[in-house]
């Protein structure tokens, strides 16, 4: 693997390479993004109330 840390200096990632709009939404409403959320965290309500009427087995 050739450069690992100069590919990172020349290509924007995440935020840096959204836009101005989106830059100042995620600032105004905490940084809070919903793909941090991971597994149950990220389902919906039904889906919570779903799998805990199948005791996590759904």
């Amino acid at each position: 693997m050739k450069g690992g840390t100069e590919s990172m200096t020349t290509s924007k990632r995440g935020l840096a390479s959204a836009s101005q709009k989106t830059r100042e939404e995620v600032g105004r409403k905490g940084g809070l993004a919903k793909h941090t959320k991971r597994g149950l965290q990220a389902a919906d309500q039904k889906t919570r109330q779903r799998v805990a009427r199948k005791g996590g087995q759904a």
